[in-house]
């Protein structure tokens, strides 16, 4: 599927899983002395709302809960937040599977020079041995009947039938009638932390069989219409059950990802080990020194700024300074986007030790401002799900605007199924739509011979640039908006809403628009930097 793009427009042609030209677009270049205003602008009102922030944590902490903060490091003298229950869980949880992890690399190096041609069985007996330790052999049974199910699904042919199939047992996520069938069958101990791992991991394991089944169906289709009984036989297209096991549990991936799709998983995992070069030893060893950076950042973060304790005292979002509430808007964005960078590229580290290729860890959130590209750049192996499963199938950028839009809307729709069916998630997957719908229809009117004569008569790139900068910005605060719904729940949410916009005033709204302008000029200007790299390679 082609995206059809232009460097001097306003918008691409864009949906949540479509593709295209993503972050490389030729902007128009800003006079030097303009650019430099926006810098420094833009730097100086983040480290100032992060300082206020900073301010806020010190000022709140004895009045925010106790049991969100710890003793911090000793050095530091700070007390830390541990009150995000997803970071705290699993750079906790990490130390269970350190070792199981350690193992994988070892054996994956030993099969790969003795004994290449037992990769995937060596590979699929560690993987179920070290799952059903950690998670306990009747979990495991319980995701191969899942997947089990899928498969025979799969068997008919059917793409439709998969995904009703899929949309079935995922259901059973969302509803607390299956919780205690669930829990009992599973043998899962009856704690918070017990249960959110089951779901998370179940979750991804959903997703795997998913893709395989689809593939599946797609192969089976494809295989029947085909006449020539000799490429039937000779056609393995590894679409067994071991593969499904294989890729379903493969254990550098199987706890948090990210997600590779089918299609991507059996050419890597067939395909043969490239060599170790010093070039790969070296690139392996910047990748996971990366990753510890960023984890030791987050840990440092915490002592000092109380983003996520804040967010649990509705009392202090009422009350801190609206610079400081800026500032929580920020550092929430940027906290998600570092902890799945680590939580994704850790075991994608591990995962190209096999020579594997899963989906990089998010882009930098900094310079992303399009509904489309968050949602491309952000959690790259949902992406392509909903890109190859949703949106292609239903006709995609080449069936025309409307069936665009309705494959748009049911890729937003299977997100908010996904994510667990809260109402919190139903604003936040409906601003998104319409975020990406609004930047379809204005990518649609660039086109139009009105806007094309506008521009090529009376428009400079640069003014051109300006006035999408904006138009961009009451789109990038809806997109805030819908975060805020999406990380902290309705009431916080509506605080933000009403603190920052129904409550503001002429001063406050203005400042705000301003700086949320420059800071995405300064998006704009990195892009143009990237597209100008990428023409020169």
């Amino acid at each position: 599927m082609v995206l059809k793009t232009s460097a001097s427009g306003f918008f691409p042609h864009t949906c949540p899983a479509s593709g295209g030209g993503g972050i490389q677009r030729l902007h128009g270049r800003l006079p030097l002395p303009e650019s430099i205003f926006y810098w420094i602008t833009g730097i100086g009102s983040i480290l100032y709302v992060t300082y206020k922030l900073f301010e806020a944590s010190q000022s709140y902490l004895w009045s925010l809960t106790e049991d969100d903060f710890i003793d911090g490091w000793s050095f530091l003298g700070q007390k830390k937040d541990i009150s995000n229950y997803e970071w705290n869980f699993w750079s906790g949880y990490f130390w269970n599977l350190l070792p199981w992890g350690v193992g994988h690399i070892i054996i994956a190096r030993i099969v790969e020079r003795r004994f290449l041609h037992l990769r995937k069985p060596v590979f699929l007996t560690y993987s179920l041995v070290s799952v059903s330790y950690l998670l306990g052999y009747r979990t495991v049974l319980f995701f191969i009947s899942h997947g089990c199910i899928c498969f025979l699904a799969s068997s008919v042919g059917s793409f439709p039938l998969v995904w009703v199939v899929t949309i079935l047992l995922l259901s059973t996520l969302n509803y607390q009638a299956f919780a205690p069938i669930m829990q009992q069958l599973c043998g899962i101990r009856n704690t918070t932390e017990g249960y959110y791992l089951f779901i998370f991991v179940l979750a991804l394991v959903i997703l795997r069989y998913a893709s395989f089944s689809l593939e599946r169906s797609r192969y089976i289709a494809a295989k029947g219409n085909n006449s020539t009984s000799k490429e039937k036989t000779t056609d393995c297209g590894h679409f067994s059950m071991w593969d499904l096991l294989l890729y379903m549990f493969y254990f550098p991936l199987f706890f948090t990802g990210p997600l590779i799709t089918y299609d991507k998983f059996k050419l890597q995992i067939n395909s043969p080990p490239a060599v170790w070069t010093r070039d790969r030893v070296t690139t392996s060893v910047k990748g996971f020194v990366r990753v510890f950076f960023w984890a030791f950042f987050l840990e440092f973060a915490h002592h000092y700024l109380y983003y996520n304790g804040l967010l649990h005292s509705i009392t202090a979002v009422k009350e801190m300074s609206l610079w400081a509430l800026v500032g929580i808007g920020y550092t929430v964005g940027q906290y998600f986007m570092v902890k799945y960078l680590v939580l994704y590229d850790l075991p994608g580290q591990v995962a190209r030790l096999d020579n594997l290729d899963p989906p990089l860890g998010p882009k930098c959130i900094s310079y992303i401002y399009r509904y489309s590209d968050m949602w491309k750049f952000f959690d790259r192996g949902l992406y392509t799900f909903l890109r190859n499963y949703i949106y292609i199938p239903l006709g995609g950028s080449q069936a025309g605007m409307l069936m665009q839009l309705l494959a748009s809307m049911m890729c937003f729709l299977f997100i908010y199924v996904w994510h667990g069916e809260e109402y919190s998630l139903l604003l936040w997957s409906i601003a998104n739509y319409i975020g990406c719908s609004l930047e379809l229809l204005v990518g649609q009117l660039e086109y139009t011979t009105f806007v094309s004569n506008i521009k090529a008569s009376y428009l400079s790139p640069a003014m051109v640039r300006r006035l999408r900068c904006i138009i961009v910005v009451p789109l990038f605060l809806m997109s805030c908006f819908s975060v805020f719904y999406f990380f902290s729940g309705m009431a916080f949410g509506t605080v933000f809403l009403q603190r920052l916009i129904i409550q503001a005033t002429l001063k406050s709204g203005t400042a705000l628009y301003f700086l949320i302008y420059v800071n995405l000029q300064n998006a704009m200007e990195v892009e143009r930097w990237l597209a100008l790299k990428h023409k020169k390679e």
